[in-house]
């Protein structure tokens, strides 16, 4: 979304394992056809993506494959329709299956919440042109590592009120409560929040026991 305009684009990219290439093409809501855009690397991009302020950013690798590649962040201005490709530090997260992108308070942050059963810790996007990193550490107090312990809890975004959102990846078993938890950094506190009423894990189909939470809800538009 440009909010320059009030446009909104989607993004998309196609790698070609016999050419060593990468397509990129943008829809624009409200034409009818996918158009191709030229300047963007020549990488692999994962399977996640975030826009922050008119900026799409996602992590890739730069062979296309994971072999002998390195894992960076590239960004795509909405706008401008330009890409531009940001080294990660030392040390952050690379893998999409053990970290995920959110935005805070409108800044770009990688959260890795694989490191161990304590906390998880965050890398923050200062200054996203000279490219400056913070990393913070978030530990879990005592009252919730029972809870969180054994669920596979994963960091799933932020809310308006500068709080992260953390929940379990999957559905939980029979009988055992499922838990959204909120997190303030500012001042330090954890709320721990019990749904009612979601199903069941169903080992008979796991494609329907992934958790998917989201900050806001929009009308669902067919883009054919």
């Amino acid at each position: 979304f440009n909010p320059n305009n009030k446009q909104y684009k989607v993004l998309n990219s196609w790698g070609n394992y016999n050419l060593g290439t990468t397509e990129y093409r943008v829809f624009t809501l409200g034409t009818r056809k996918w158009r191709r855009v030229h300047g963007g690397p020549a990488f692999f991009a994962q399977r996640e993506s975030i826009c922050i302020g008119g900026i799409i950013f996602f992590r890739s690798w730069t062979t296309l494959g994971t072999n002998g590649g390195l894992a960076v962040l590239v960004s795509f201005d909405v706008q401008t329709e330009s890409f531009r490709v940001i080294n990660l530090p030392r040390g952050a997260p690379y893998n999409v299956a053990t970290s995920s992108l959110i935005q805070l308070k409108g800044r770009l942050i990688i959260a890795d919440y694989q490191i161990d059963s304590e906390g998880y810790c965050l890398w923050v996007v200062e200054d996203y042109w000279n490219e400056i990193w913070t990393q913070h550490y978030v530990f879990f107090p005592l009252c919730l590592k029972k809870t969180i312990t054994g669920h596979n809890v994963i960091v799933s975004g932020s809310i308006d009120t500068g709080e992260i959102i953390m929940a379990p990846q999957c559905l939980s078993a029979p009988f055992t409560p499922f838990y959204v938890y909120y997190c303030n950094l500012s001042r330090g506190h954890f709320i721990s929040v019990k749904i009612f009423g979601l199903p069941d894990y169903d080992a008979f189909d796991t494609s329907s026991n992934n958790v998917a939470i989201t900050n806001y809800v929009e009308n669902i538009l067919p883009l054919s």
